[in-house]
């Protein structure tokens, strides 16, 4: 008795020419043939041609056709107006153009499948583990779907057309036949052979580019107004310290002023206006001619030069102390643009402080961005697996967001 011939015609699998099940793809249904053949004593056979598994009615990359009307481009076939990004990235240089039906020469025509009805947000439907958008019935490959629509379409109802090859037929089959298919189906599902897209490390990368790029432009008003009255606090501390600087000089004149006063009156009253305890107490001061006064500093000039180094110095060391606190907040930048708002005594104190800095605002400005970028791409991960929850995240996509 001749042993029956298992062979494949596209996802099917026939016993001798007679169609006995049908698999997801022609992948699973070889797999299958080979199974029935060995538990049922016959001989798997790839003599026949395997077809491409059974999908809703599309055009292929390899026969997209177009036709235009002024300046606008249609989808031949289905009349569809084809924007500028999807021309872009799926018509231009992989179609064909042909000629516009002749009722349309003049009219845009009206299309014969109907549209996604929010433009904004795409829609797709789902044959068993295959993708289609929804009006064109065009298949979407992994690449496209995760570059272009996941996270931003919406899922509808696949047409009523539509096959869902992910069933198999198995009337006619013993029981220990249909159990060996199933294994068999369950072993192609776990080693991968179903299209399985999944949330990759590019797309948590892109993600969180993009919610750092939201929460920039959610926190820059409000770190340039903490910047802004950091930078204000300064000058205003800076302002303060140089207003007591001026009363200190204005007093310090007059106290010199009465200083020397008080010497000139006790030579005077001693006498001793023209001695050398003059000259000495008054240097060039002194009412002695100017060829006997030497151009010498008295001692008493000395002392109140003393006391004028010492409080410019204080005053300076204080201008220091408030600009080094507030480089460590607003950074070096900051100190250097608000040179041109501080008082003319505090001029050029400010320089020089020390290594270069961002400042602390702006270093907690980075962090806080990056958080919340983090934060916007995990919730943006979430709604992708409540939108697609049989779409998986890889291990290492998931690493990036702890």
């Amino acid at each position: 008795m001749a042993k029956p011939v298992f062979t494949i015609d596209g996802n099917k699998v026939l016993r001798d020419g007679v169609l006995v099940a049908t698999a997801r793809n022609a992948k699973v249904a070889a797999q299958q043939a080979r199974q029935m053949a060995g538990t049922q004593g016959g001989v798997f056979s790839t003599t026949t041609t395997p077809t491409a598994p059974t999908a809703p009615k599309t055009q292929s990359s390899g026969n997209l056709q177009f036709y235009r009307i002024g300046s606008d481009i249609f989808e031949a076939g289905t009349n569809r107006k084809l924007g500028p990004t999807e021309w872009n990235r799926d018509w231009s240089g992989k179609a064909k153009e042909v000629q516009a039906p002749a009722d349309t020469t003049k009219t845009s025509p009206s299309p014969t499948t109907p549209t996604s009805p929010t433009a904004s947000r795409p829609q797709f439907y789902r044959v068993g583990a295959d993708i289609f958008e929804a009006g064109t019935n065009r298949k979407i490959g992994p690449t496209e779907w995760n570059r272009d629509w996941s996270g931003k379409a919406t899922e509808v109802q696949a047409p009523a057309g539509a096959v869902d090859d992910t069933e198999v037929d198995m009337s006619g089959l013993s029981q220990d036949e249909i159990d060996a298919a199933k294994a068999l189906a369950d072993k192609a599902l776990e080693s991968d052979l179903v299209y399985k897209p999944k949330i990759t490390p590019e797309d948590i990368k892109t993600y969180i580019a993009e919610g750092i790029a939201s929460a920039t432009e959610e926190t820059d008003p409000y770190y340039k107004e903490v910047l802004s009255r950091a930078t204000e606090a300064y000058v205003q501390g800076v302002t303060f310290e140089a207003q007591a600087r001026e009363l200190q000089l204005q007093q310090q004149k007059i106290n010199e002023a009465r200083e020397l006063k008080a010497v000139q009156d006790n030579l005077e009253a001693r006498g001793a206006t023209f001695s050398g305890e003059a000259v000495q107490l008054l240097g060039d001061m002194s009412a002695l001619p100017p060829d006997l006064r030497e151009n010498v500093q008295g001692l008493l000039q000395q002392q109140q030069s003393l006391t004028a180094s010492t409080t410019q110095q204080r005053f300076a060391e204080n201008v220091q102390r408030l600009s080094s606190a507030a480089e460590a907040q607003i950074g070096t930048a900051g100190i250097e643009q608000a040179q041109g708002k501080l008082p003319t005594l505090a001029e050029g104190l400010a320089r020089g402080l020390g290594t270069p800095t961002k400042g602390t605002i702006a270093a907690e400005q980075v962090t806080g961005q990056q958080t919340r970028g983090r934060e916007l791409a995990k919730g943006r991960v979430a709604q992708e697996l409540l939108m697609s929850p049989d779409f998986p995240i890889n291990s290492d996509a998931l690493n990036l967001l702890i």
